[in-house]
């Protein structure tokens, strides 16, 4: 018989099965070894990462995944779910999941996630806060390429290059002046002048574009 802290779930709901918090309808399976926890607790307080992958089934189920960062900048995923839902409550309820398993807590120096809020709200509520959250560079680029398509052809390329240009500039001062310099071009265009309000809504008023390359 495996022993308790052999058991990789930490948490399943079938489907209209009745839960407290998580609506009858949804799904939910949460996974972590013990070798997994282990890790958790070594690299956890460096830096937390959470990636979700949308659609890994024929029932459109999604997966998100808890990373540590090692010594050689790679990401190790240490703890899964995977549920019919990703909103604020099942997220809450996944890190709660974790935990409870932990007999002390950690605070890591970053929590890096895409652009969507639920995720840092769901491991704030859970966690507490973190010193720095980051976008994930991926995600962001991935976000603005999206939209940029909303915008003429023959000046798209253009401020793609300037939106890169921005991610990766670590200098505060020539970081603002291009963010000042590019928001007012933007938004003096009517051509731009949607994209421009998408950009500064969501990621110019944060004080910072995506900075995760900071803290390496």
């Amino acid at each position: 018989m495996k022993s308790e802290k052999d058991n990789l779930v930490l948490f399943y709901k079938r489907q209209d099965e009745a839960h407290p918090t998580i609506q009858n309808k949804e799904f939910m399976l949460v996974l972590m070894t013990h070798f997994l926890k282990s890790i958790f607790y070594r690299l956890g307080a460096d830096g937390i990462c959470v990636d979700s992958t949308r659609s890994i089934s024929n029932y459109n189920f999604e997966l998100v995944t808890v990373l540590v960062i090692d010594e050689y900048e790679e990401g190790i995923p240490v703890a899964f779910y995977i549920s019919s839902l990703v909103n604020t409550i099942i997220l809450t309820h996944f890190f709660q999941c974790i935990k409870r398993t932990m007999s002390s807590s950690i605070i890591p120096k970053f929590f890096m996630s895409d652009d969507a809020v639920m995720f840092k709200n769901a491991w704030v509520s859970v966690f507490g806060p973190c010193d720095h959250y980051l976008l994930c560079a991926w995600h962001v680029d991935r976000a603005w390429r999206k939209k940029l398509n909303s915008v003429k052809k023959e000046i798209r390329e253009d401020i793609y290059k300037t939106l890169k240009t921005l991610m990766y500039e670590l200098d505060e001062n020539n970081f603002k002046n291009m963010l000042s310099s590019f928001c007012e071009m933007l938004n003096k265009d009517i051509n731009t002048k949607e994209f421009y309000e998408y950009f500064f809504n969501n990621y110019a008023r944060c004080g910072h574009i995506v900075l995760e390359k900071e803290l390496k």
